[in-house]
């Protein structure tokens, strides 16, 4: 796969997500009543699943092929190193939790 630089795409990139095809589409982005009260009351919502399992496969993936060094995008990838307890350091990054 050849690496491209995402930061001059403005608008979906690729097939991983898309736009819901109808107002019923949306529905399953709606947010519960107790998630509303969550975030007037603490300022965020937590225990949102943001990415479905196939999602999930090719951005680790993706990560993966990226991180390696002979990779032609490497650089967008900053020279992350995945580590076993799914963290990852990288040259502008101390930290990065992989929560998959």
């Amino acid at each position: 796969m050849k690496a491209q630089d995402l930061s001059k795409t403005h608008g979906l990139a690729g097939r991983l997500f898309s736009w819901p095809e109808s107002k019923a589409g949306w529905d399953e982005y709606r947010l519960t009543k107790e998630q509303v009260q969550q975030y007037e009351e603490l300022g965020y919502v937590s225990g949102i699943k943001m990415l479905d399992e196939r999602q999930i496969a090719v951005l680790k993936e993706e990560l993966a092929e990226l991180s390696d060094p002979k990779h032609p995008g490497n650089s967008l990838c900053m020279n992350i190193r995945i580590k076993p307890d799914r963290t990852a350091t990288g040259k502008n990054h101390r930290l990065i939790f992989l929560p998959f």
